[in-house]
């Protein structure tokens, strides 16, 4: 199904569900549920019907109107759909590049670790990040070109190996670096207040919290996101942090 027939059709449901005044029956909310299988093209007799509901409080807004009901579920969450579509129209080079590159044919691949002229190059002064993990223990030879190429104004960088061969302690170099970077820049700021932007909630959490402070752009490049598939590798991750 196309993105913007999906969300029309999510939109169509989203208004049926806020805009009624009084509340849903059983029989009802069986009948929503069967028209939402068909719509999308899939049998209701493969899912279960299960109820699930959850309380919301809306707040009302500084001029004492209430905001728009935000009809999103946690069992609906499709956060990913915006961002895989956006590469699916607009790939880039980069993502072309790391999408297909098990599909071309090794042309220019460089064996850096037999590449003695070029591990000299990376292994240079000015390569090296401008932070470091406080350990007593350095990076090894390897980890450290891994360090200094990834700092290096790189795309898209992979590190690749068995449990146990030192990627976390990698990511925390890149951790490390990203600090510094980043207190670098805020360094130039000619007040504390320039690194944020006071940005009102669409939806206030209470009467006393109308607003907050949304960190500068410039700021947040900064950023670092974990993700894995194994629960217990992005905790492994945090903790060390």
């Amino acid at each position: 199904m196309d993105i913007d027939v999906f969300e029309g059709f999510q939109k169509q449901y989203n208004s049926a569900f806020c805009n009624k005044e009084d509340s849903f029956s059983l029989q009802e909310l069986k009948l929503v549920f069967e028209q939402i299988c068909a719509g999308l093209g899939v049998a209701d007799s493969n899912f279960p019907l299960a109820l699930w509901a959850r309380k919301r409080i809306q707040n009302r807004k500084k001029d004492g109107s209430f905001p728009t009901l935000d009809p999103r579920t946690e069992l609906m969450s499709s956060f990913f759909l915006h961002d895989i579509v956006q590469i699916k129209k607009t790939p880039g080079i980069r993502v072309a590049q790391y999408a297909e590159a098990l599909c071309s044919a090794l042309t220019n691949r460089i064996q850096i670790d037999t590449d003695v002229s070029l591990m000299k190059h990376w292994l240079k002064a000015d390569c090296y990040p401008q932070g470091k993990w406080p350990s007593v223990h350095s990076p090894s030879l390897m980890q450290q070109l891994a360090i200094n190429l990834a700092v290096s104004e790189q795309s898209i960088f992979s590190v690749n190996g068995p449990p146990g061969t030192g990627k976390t302690p990698l990511l925390k170099e890149f951790v490390a670096t990203n600090i510094v970077k980043r207190a670098a820049l805020m360094a130039k700021y000619a007040t504390p207040d320039d690194a944020f932007k006071k940005v009102d909630f669409k939806n206030p959490p209470d009467v006393y919290n109308q607003t907050f402070y949304r960190p500068a752009n410039d700021l947040t490049v900064y950023g670092i996101l974990v993700a894995s598939n194994n629960n217990a590798a992005v905790e492994n991750v945090s903790l060390e942090w």
